[in-house]
């Protein structure tokens, strides 16, 4: 098969792990012999490190507005139409330009539901339920910027192309929770498939020993992904280390807020290469993610539990679905309920054996090997117009 993956850029420098996952579909796949290549449409936010397994074709769509924006993209979709088989569109954010493409062009396309750009200005917001009642007026008003009218142009805009989702064919999503969550918004949900981001085989083994003493996070750090509530908690836990690997807009007032009120005990590393952050995982004993937002995945989570780890997560989203039987979850925002369950699973060493094993089997469920074959098998069906 020839296989155009679409995106906005790929950052294997700095990215988050959207990236990750990207460039492994994009491996794994040429790898089975398929003839894979990426198109991104800003490459200003490229940092491709050397990779030369696919090849990559750096569009540049420099408008902002965001009709324009969708309709020259529907056009490089028709581009791309005539030398593949399958258009993957991996940001969510190009749906609509997918939909007008797939309108009157003759290639399938699969677009992937990886996060809530589609309908969501906001996820520091979002509790779970908010999607049900959330108009296009208050998506505007929820946007972090001072220009609500720009933004109120912008989602009335969107809130009128929704009728151009109906001509994609197919849409990946993480987890079942997603299903519920975008078929509320009007999607299709017999076009949706439960297909796990791409995360690596498992990297440890059960049982961390006697004692506790680690406890790990990484992610971005933003007010939605939470860690700060993490700081929160570990004030209350002074006899435990907290590692916090990530960068975001948050980061210097976390660093600010432990080194004022002193938490020694709390050690923030920036952002960390991915395969640098293997170390983290083997030498820490819990692994804790704290988000306020009802995420559509939680890949450190899957490769925390590759490690055999045992994992604390928030009481919302795909999190706890993820994690079922590797460890606790606790109430989201609540910083003391987190200290608390932290407190619960360093002291009980069979609880920590038990969920440690569970993650390990558990983390089975996501190999990225499971998945490659559910794409491929999906490309094959959509080629055969079995959908």
């Amino acid at each position: 098969m020839r296989i155009v993956f679409l995106d906005t850029r790929l950052n294997l420098e700095t990215g988050g792990g959207t990236n990750y996952c990207l460039d492994k579909a994009l491996v794994e796949l040429s790898s089975m012999g398929h003839r894979v290549s990426l198109t991104t449409l800003d490459s200003s936010l490229n940092s491709l490190c050397g990779k030369g397994k696919y090849k990559v074709i750096e569009k540049d769509i420099k408008t902002r507005n965001p009709t324009k924006r969708q309709n020259a993209t529907a056009r490089i979709m028709a581009e791309l139409s005539e030398k593949n088989d399958i258009i993957h569109v991996f940001d969510p954010a190009y749906m609509y330009a997918a939909g007008m493409y797939r309108k009157t062009g003759n290639k399938p396309v699969v677009v992937s539901l990886n996060n809530y750009s589609v309908f969501c200005t906001n996820t520091s917001l979002m509790d779970g339920e908010c999607h049900r009642r959330c108009s296009w007026m208050a998506r505007a008003m929820h946007h972090p910027s001072k220009n609500k009218l720009l933004h109120m142009s912008h989602q009335f805009w969107k809130s009128r192309q929704m009728k151009y989702a109906g001509f994609v064919d197919s849409f990946f999503i993480s987890s079942p929770f997603c299903r519920e969550i975008y078929s509320s918004m009007g999607l299709d949900p017999k076009k949706m498939e439960v297909v796990y981001p791409l995360i690596s085989s498992s990297q440890g083994k059960a049982g961390r020993g006697e004692k506790t003493s680690r406890v790990l996070y990484i992610g971005r750090l933003e007010h939605f992904k939470g860690a700060d509530i993490l700081i929160d908690a570990a004030k209350e836990l002074s006899h435990l280390q907290f590692d916090i690997l990530g960068d975001g807009s948050q980061r210097r007032m976390l660093e600010a807020k432990v080194a004022e009120k002193n938490i020694k005990n709390v050690h923030i590393h920036g952002h960390v290469p991915i395969k640098e952050t293997e170390r983290f995982y083997a030498n820490a004993d819990i692994f804790v993610h704290p988000s306020r937002a009802p995420e559509p995945f939680g890949r450190t989570i899957v490769e925390a539990m590759t490690f055999g780890l045992p994992v604390i997560v928030s009481d919302t989203g795909s999190p706890p679905w993820i994690s079922r039987g590797a460890g606790l979850t606790f109430r989201r925002g609540d910083p003391k309920d987190l200290a608390n369950q932290i407190e619960k699973l360093s002291s009980d060493e069979d609880l920590r054996k038990s969920f440690s094993a569970h993650a390990l089997n558990r983390a089975k469920k996501f190999d990225y090997k499971n998945t490659i074959k559910r794409m491929n098998n999906s490309y094959e069906s959509l080629l055969l117009g079995v959908r």
